[in-house]
């Protein structure tokens, strides 16, 4: 196996978007190489599902995201303990993971963001490469925007925790 730095882990991730035409920048923040990408998702807030992978020292932070006005519109509600009681679930009912890539939820209650994240070293990424990516750039933006409707109603109290529950385990028995 070849080992895979931070650099050359941040060109095989820009090429992989770049191949399959998904709207992505790479930029440098505070010293930090950051790929983002935009993936296009019809039923997703503002048709699109967000997504970085950071490239630091150790490994790669990949997080995948619900837009700034979605975030804008969680932050307001008055239901965030409901809305976290739910992502908990989400994350104790649904299997995450392609070819054992996992992902957790996770909701930032000042600002709205609820994300999926994952951390990998370099070890990992370099086994686990084409599995990270497909992840990254298709199976959790799918994965989201088929939650949205779910996470939207509870965050604006028009769903209880027990019936966002039940459509939950309605998701996990589709192909994900």
């Amino acid at each position: 196996m070849t080992a895979i730095d931070k650099n050359t882990a941040h060109q095989f991730a820009g090429a992989y978007v770049k191949s399959r035409a998904i709207a992505s920048w790479m930029d440098i923040e505070h010293g930090i190489a950051r790929l983002t990408a935009a993936f296009a998702q019809p039923m997703a807030p503002d048709r699109i599902i967000e997504g970085t992978m950071t490239f630091f020292d150790q490994g790669i932070e990949v997080r995948t995201y619900y837009s700034e006005g979605f975030a804008e519109w969680v932050s307001e509600s008055i239901h965030i303990e409901d809305l976290l009681v739910v992502l908990n679930e989400l994350n104790r009912r649904l299997w995450i993971g392609q070819d054992q890539v996992l992902a957790r939820f996770y909701m930032n209650s000042e600002s709205g963001d609820i994300m999926m994240i994952s951390y990998f070293n370099y070890e990992q990424f370099a086994l686990q490469q084409d599995a990270v990516l497909e992840s990254f750039a298709t199976v959790w933006p799918t994965l989201m925007a088929k939650l949205v409707a779910i996470i939207f109603s509870v965050a604006m109290g028009e769903t209880s925790i027990e019936d966002a529950v039940n459509q939950i385990d309605q998701v996990n028995q589709t192909d994900l």
